[in-house]
């Protein structure tokens, strides 16, 4: 028997049948459809949090919340360095930060804002995140919030990418609404937060407040301070922050190892609302690396607060300076 005619024959029935598996796959009404980011495959990273598309996906509000207030510095870095390790997504934060390197100005101001933010690290570079039942996009210049219920995913997608708030499927907040709050009360809107408070205890949320500024030692060295109260809509936070830089062929860059030993002493109060004041205070004294970056988030979470203060003086040790003491507050 020749087994090379046996080999020939069974090549070609094989082939025969790939071929007429491809003919009814590609006759079929089905392969013409548009894959929407609802039917692609999910990737588990985390309890409770994977990666669908390009976006993050939070099981729950309960899940997204949990994560943000327990602060769990192990657990965010674990995941931040899993998304960037998938080429699929591109997180804001990455785009952030070659926009600051380049110095190109392309992202707008507010932004920027988010610089160091871990919600930052979560949306994508459409600036989304999938929470619970609802995918949330935060228009920073419009200061809006986007919903779309993900059932509708297939239908309005492309309205919640390009921000169309027109469209009917489209759940239209702004930024200093408690949005994740509203949603589970079955709110639809900014125009009914009012209604949301007589669900709870009727307290009003604080403005945002920032205290920022350059303090230069000599012509060449600086350490860039800021306090602030930052609202999101779904992430609100507290952040005192400072950078050590200095001037190289007329450029502001990070002070390299002059910039390293820097010191942050802090007081807070603040009162999410409907809860508890909660009173801290301490120092930070932190090597803080090659970017020159120490900061200090004594508040992240999905509520707003009903009022607070922050006060903080920094210190580069060695420069041997210090700076004066930089305070946000609303409603004490």
């Amino acid at each position: 028997m020749n087994l090379f005619s046996i080999k020939h024959k069974k090549l070609l029935a094989s082939k025969f049948l790939l071929l007429a598996l491809f003919f009814i796959i590609g006759c079929s009404p089905e392969s013409d459809e548009i894959i929407t980011p609802s039917l692609e495959d999910e990737q588990a990273l985390l309890s409770n949090i994977s990666l669908k598309s390009n976006r993050v996906v939070f099981s729950s509000i309960d899940a997204y919340q949990k994560f943000l207030e327990d602060q769990d510095v192990e657990q965010r870095v674990n995941l931040v360095n899993q998304l960037n390790n998938i080429s699929s997504f591109i997180s804001l934060s990455s785009l952030i930060k070659a926009d600051l390197s380049l110095s190109n100005g392309r992202i707008a101001e507010e932004t920027l804002d988010l610089e160091g933010t871990i919600i930052a690290d979560l949306l994508n570079e459409d600036g989304i995140i999938e929470i619970g039942e609802y995918l949330f996009k935060i228009n920073m210049s419009q200061e809006q919030v986007l919903a779309l219920h993900r059932d509708n995913l297939e239908d309005s997608y492309n309205a919640l990418l390009e921000g169309d708030t027109n469209n009917d499927d489209i759940l239209l907040f702004s930024t200093n609404d408690d949005v994740l709050e509203m949603i589970s009360n079955g709110e639809t809107s900014s125009g009914s937060n009012a209604r949301t408070a007589l669900f709870g205890c009727g307290e009003n949320g604080a403005d945002k407040d920032i205290d920022e500024d350059n303090e230069y030692y000599g012509s060449d060295r600086r350490m860039v301070c800021r306090v602030e109260y930052q609202k999101y809509g779904i992430y609100f936070s507290l952040i005192a922050k400072v950078k050590s830089q200095k001037k190289v062929a007329g450029i502001w860059v990070g002070a390299g190892y002059e910039g390293e030993n820097q010191g942050l002493d802090f007081y807070v109060k603040y009162k999410p609302k409907c809860r508890s004041e909660v009173v801290k205070q301490g120092t930070v004294y932190e090597d803080s690396g090659d970017n020159n970056e120490l900061s200090k988030r004594p508040y992240e979470s999905t509520r707003k607060l009903h009022k607070y203060h922050y006060e903080a003086q920094f210190s580069n040790f060695y420069w041997n300076q210090g700076t004066r003491v930089y305070t946000a507050e609303d409603g004490y």
